[in-house]
């Protein structure tokens, strides 16, 4: 098989290269198989391959390492937060909520209805 910047690629995912090797050797000089290091010195579309696999995985490195500082207490925090917040109407007596409810509700079928005759009726023609 011919090696290519892909076959670099594919073998740089299997290799699993712990990310504390990567940080202390980004080059690859103590890990990377002499084989790809001389592809990537001669060869401009190996080397972006390999500075592209190592800018990922020092990202991904440090969005995990930032994750396990997350704060924990956070949604807890929003739930008190929030707690006491007034819900407008809350205080009326449950039957004059249930009346404004059911009016609501009867206004938009008068209204479905009279859209859908007014529809109906163009159907037909005139």
């Amino acid at each position: 098989m011919q090696d290519s910047p892909d076959a670099l690629q594919d073998w740089l995912l299997a290799a699993a290269v712990p990310l504390s090797v990567i940080r202390n050797d980004p080059s690859g000089d103590s890990w990377l198989p002499a084989k790809w290091r001389a592809c990537i010195a001669a060869s401009a579309e190996y080397r972006e391959v390999f500075e592209q696999f190592i800018a990922d995985e020092l990202e991904l490195g440090d969005s995990v390492r930032l994750a396990d500082t997350r704060d924990i207490w956070f949604t807890a925090r929003v739930v008190e937060a929030t707690g006491g917040a007034k819900v407008y109407g809350a205080g009326l007596d449950p039957r004059y909520r249930n009346w404004i409810v059911t009016g609501g509700y009867a206004l938009a079928i008068v209204m479905c209805a009279c859209f859908a005759l007014e529809f109906l009726g163009h159907m037909h023609g005139p």
